[in-house]
């Protein structure tokens, strides 16, 4: 027999806009006495009958970068004329991998790429600016805010050399996911006993990969955790065109959930 009020979320959309409306859930959550929750996310790299779940960090915090370098466009006979925005651009990717590089001979455990360059679109002019953007993926906000300081001291820097203007923007869209100990630990003692002992793992945890899931988190202690769904390992990844939803996982992940329950 079950005491207490159990209440169940649809989670409709899995986006920015999605985890933006979660915001604000603090008043919901005091109306209803709501104490707890608990999410889990199937994940196709393992293969179904296993469980992921660990106290403390499993998924990070998401920060986009966004730079736009700003010089003076002209044509390519009179190169002279213009003030390239492209040179300093590629001056910043080369410099932010060895300032990357540094950060990791630290052991600080984080993920930053810039895989978005977009300069011109014709052959014989120079363009006025260049786009940079990508993402850095921490466990730590302390940590992103002295990383994307540095990182905007550097641009800058060059920038400056080249007698070009930078703008910025670093906008945190997920903070990361942190389970709480006693959470954790339930979810963990359940898929010991339903999956099995060697089926319960917390490697590779955590993940860099985001969660819509962590605004509810801020809100009330939890923990979230990871149902492998796929036929064998390293299936095909989630957001991918490999992808393809394992239906074996329904009756087993009800199951489970009622366990929690």
């Amino acid at each position: 027999m079950l005491y207490g009020i159990l209440f169940f979320f649809f989670q409709a959309e899995d986006g920015i806009r999605d985890a933006q409306e979660s915001r604000g859930l603090g008043d919901v959550y005091k109306r209803q006495g709501i104490n707890a929750e608990y999410m889990g996310h199937n994940w196709p790299t393992f293969q179904i009958g296993k469980l992921l779940v660990k106290e403390g960090p499993v998924m990070s915090e998401v920060t986009v970068i966004d730079f736009k370098i700003i010089g003076q466009g002209g044509h390519g006979s009179e190169p002279e004329r213009a003030r390239d925005p492209l040179q300093p651009a590629i001056d910043i990717h080369v410099a932010f991998r060895d300032y990357v590089k540094g950060y990791k001979q630290k052991g600080i455990q984080f993920a930053c790429t810039l895989p978005v360059l977009k300069s011109g679109q014709i052959y014989n002019v120079i363009p006025d600016y260049v786009e940079m953007s990508g993402t850095l993926r921490t466990f730590d906000n302390k940590f992103t805010k002295e990383f994307v300081e540095g990182l905007e001291s550097l641009a800058k820097g060059i920038c400056q050399k080249y007698n070009c203007e930078l703008q910025h923007n670093f906008n945190t869209v997920y903070p990361a996911i942190i389970n709480r100990k006693a959470e954790a630990d339930h979810i963990k003692r359940l898929a010991q006993e339903f999956f099995g002992v060697e089926k319960t793992l917390s490697d590779p945890l955590p993940f860099y990969a985001s969660e819509d899931f962590s605004y509810y988190l801020i809100e009330k202690p939890g923990a979230f955790f990871f149902l492998g769904s796929g036929k064998q390992d390293n299936d095909g990844m989630l957001h991918n065109p490999r992808f393809n939803f394992n239906d074996e996982l329904i009756e087993s992940a009800s199951k489970f959930w009622l366990r929690v329950v």
